[in-house]
C-alpha cells in the first residue's frame, strides 16, 4: 500500500519536473473533496490525494495495475484487515503533467480537470470501476458527470490548482 504524506499548510508549491510547477490552494480543494464526500454519503476521517509527475505514476501504475504506461489517476482502497485504515476511504494519486496534457487538449482549465481526477478517484474508492463491462462504465460516468454539476453549483470556479 502506497503511504502519503498529510499536508497541513494553506497552499503548497509543487515542482512536479523541471517545466511544470503549480500552487495547490489546500482549503479550497478540502472544500471540494467534503463536498463530493458528502454528496456521496461519505464520512471517513481521512483521504489522502497525492499530485505526482509521470514516472511517479508509471511506477505506480505498473507495481498496482501491471500496466507499464502512464495513466491520470489511480485511487488506492485500503485493505478490509487493515484496522489502521478503518476510517481511512482511501488515497487518490494524480499525475500533473497528464492533467495539463488533457485539460490543454480539451480546451479546459488545469483545475477543473484535476478537480474531474479527484471526483473520479473518490468514485472508485467507493467501489465503482468503469474497466469492469459497458454498464458499469455508464453507470461511472453518469455519477460523474452529475457530481461535477452539483459541485460547480455549489463551489466557486475552482482556481485551487494554478501553475505556477
Amino acid at each position: 500500500m502506497l503511504h502519503f504524506k498529510k499536508i497541513t499548510t494553506k497552499s503548497i508549491d509543487i515542482q512536479v519536473d523541471s517545466q511544470l510547477k503549480v500552487a495547490v490552494h489546500i482549503r479550497d480543494l478540502k472544500k471540494r473533496v467534503v463536498f463530493i464526500l458528502r454528496w456521496l454519503c461519505t464520512y471517513p476521517e481521512t483521504l489522502n490525494i497525492r499530485f505526482c509527475d509521470e514516472e511517479e505514476m508509471v511506477n505506480a501504475h505498473a507495481t498496482f495495475a501491471g500496466k507499464n504506461k502512464v495513466t491520470d489517476v489511480l485511487s488506492f482502497v485500503p485493505r478490509p484487515d487493515d484496522v489502521a485504515t478503518r476510517d481511512h476511504l482511501g488515497d487518490v494519486l494524480i499525475c500533473l503533467p497528464v492533467c495539463l496534457w488533457q485539460a490543454k487538449r480539451t480546451r479546459r482549465s488545469l483545475a477543473k480537470e484535476v478537480e474531474q481526477k479527484v471526483i473520479h478517484g473518490i468514485v472508485h474508492l467507493k467501489g465503482l470501476d468503469h474497466e469492469r463491462d459497458d454498464h458499469a462504465f455508464n453507470i461511472m460516468k453518469t455519477l460523474e458527470t452529475a457530481l461535477q454539476k452539483a459541485l460547480n453549483t455549489a463551489c466557486d470556479d475552482p482556481s485551487w490548482i494554478t501553475l505556477g
